[in-house]
């Protein structure tokens, strides 16, 4: 699917909640979406997924005080039934 890694072990969704760069989640979201990935597929990457820390998508957001980041997190949490 959209899962790349850097050198960490980081995706994508890693460093969008990291930065807390909403329009590139959104866009990773929207991409997803419309590649019609599996929803088990997406809430593996989204929101279960590890770096190379042990951290998620939501540790990153929480980290760095995202807090938009965290609410779109759970609200596609919830969408995706986790």
């Amino acid at each position: 699917m959209l899962l790349f890694r850097n050198h960490c072990k980081e995706s994508a969704w890693h460093k969008a909640a990291e930065r807390g760069n909403v329009a590139v989640l959104k866009n990773l979201w929207n991409w997803a979406k419309k590649m019609q990935v599996k929803p088990e597929e997406l809430r593996n990457e989204l929101c279960l997924s590890k770096d190379g820390y042990k951290r998620t998508t939501w540790h990153n957001a929480a980290k760095g005080g995202h807090v938009e980041i965290l609410k779109k997190v759970w609200a596609w949490a919830k969408e995706l039934q986790l």
